[in-house]
């Protein structure tokens, strides 16, 4: 089974911005997603309430959040390591995204 990969707006946008180099290496790890949706380590001890949220560590530098669902994975967040971790609240906010989208 494929899933579709879908992008919420603020993820796809830091996407953009980035160098070409980083972005298209972040395109191919998450084209992985799409065979593999579990690829990701579970946040669920960190966001328990947010169901299967999962984040995917691209080279030293890129942390990619985000959940799946019975046929798409949905790109929540787009971060540099360096930065924390989303709230609980961020999160909701990006889900909220998502389902404007649907």
């Amino acid at each position: 089974m494929s899933f579709d990969i879908e992008w919420v707006d603020p993820a796809f946008e830091k996407l953009e911005a980035l160098p070409s180099t980083m972005a298209f290496e972040i395109i191919r790890r998450v084209d992985l997603l799409a065979a593999f949706p579990e690829m990701g380590l579970s946040l669920k001890g960190r966001y328990p309430q947010l169901g299967n949220c999962r984040q995917l560590i691209v080279g030293p530098s890129y942390r990619i959040i985000y959940e799946f669902d019975a046929g798409s994975v949905y790109i929540l967040e787009l971060q540099h390591c360096r930065q924390r971790l989303p709230t609980v609240a961020e999160l909701r906010f990006r889900q909220s995204l998502k389902q404007e989208a649907e």
